[in-house]
């Protein structure tokens, strides 16, 4: 049977790898280059993920207005999933163990309320967390599942503990999943709490240029963060500079990252008709346990 000729042997194949070695020349990308590659393409890839967010938020927000629209879950009943559901149980589940077992120390504010509502929720919602983290799911899905579960936690205890305090009323079931799956933050956050939510409905948001803008503006910085942490970074600091820039590359691109999903999440929030400041109302004031109870 004949031979076949070894290429890896051959003098052109060495001549090629010692071109490639010893060749001090390398490729330099230009801005055009970042641009057409790097800059577009992830444009285009969180086109698709922001027009969803915002077109669903600034429908939700424009039914608020209109009166149209009750304090339930519209805009997150695609992400119930079977332990939210659960979660409204387990504080009912709280307030039965308090009224029940601990009515003494209700009583007293200077003692610590082991078996408050909002301390029970506290146990069962670290137990569940630290078995999701190590046990019940795959690394890779509780990646992707841990941000909306982390958001919905905090909001479940600032729930339980506006109860326990005597600031809100237990709410309506319908209530209760309209604040949990509120599609404003509970992708991205931030946390907001059971009265703002509330409040959103009673004191709707001005529908003007403004309003407008105040998106626009937080989805342009947002995109501006994106592209420096996934295009720009790389651009202007190179792998073989000094360690201390390359470290402060590094840096740079996982604080822009974040910052980006910051605007975006603020962009959602105004889209949804949230106002970029807090309420100013006394727990004492009438206006303010009527929107709340």
């Amino acid at each position: 049977m004949p031979s076949v000729p070894d290429i890896f042997d051959s003098e052109e194949y060495s001549m090629s790898l010692d071109y490639l070695y010893d060749s001090n020349e390398y490729y330099e990308e230009s801005i055009l280059d970042v641009w057409n590659n790097c800059v577009k393409l992830s444009a285009i890839s969180i086109f698709h993920t922001l027009y969803k967010i915002i077109l669903v938020n600034l429908v939700f927000s424009f039914l608020v207005s209109t009166g149209k629209l009750s304090e339930t879950s519209t805009t997150g009943k695609i992400l119930i999933l079977t332990f939210f559901i659960h979660s409204y149980f387990l504080l009912h589940l709280g307030c039965f163990l308090e009224n029940k077992y601990n009515p003494i120390q209700k009583s007293s504010a200077s003692k610590v309320r082991y078996l408050s509502s909002s301390n029970v929720l506290k146990y069962i919602l670290i137990t569940s967390l630290v078995l999701c983290e190590y046990l019940l799911l795959e690394p890779e899905t509780w990646l992707e599942a841990r941000g909306v579960v982390m958001i919905f936690a905090m909001k479940l205890i600032s729930l339980a503990d506006d109860i326990d305090n005597g600031i809100t009323s237990f709410p309506t079931a319908s209530r209760y999943f309209g604040y949990i799956f509120c599609g404003a933050n509970i992708m991205f956050g931030p946390w907001t709490s059971f009265q703002e939510y509330v409040v959103l409905y009673h004191r709707p948001t001005q529908k003007n240029v403004w309003w407008i803008y105040g998106i626009f503006r937080a989805l342009f910085i947002s995109i501006f963060f994106l592209m420096i942490s996934n295009c720009w970074t790389n651009f202007f600091i190179s792998e073989n500079s000094n360690r201390w820039l390359v470290a402060y590359k590094e840096a740079l691109s996982f604080r822009t990252s974040h910052y980006f999903i910051c605007y975006l999440s603020e962009a959602s929030m105004l889209a949804a008709g949230y106002k970029t400041t807090r309420f100013g109302m006394s727990k004492n004031s009438g206006d303010f346990s009527l929107l709340i109870h």
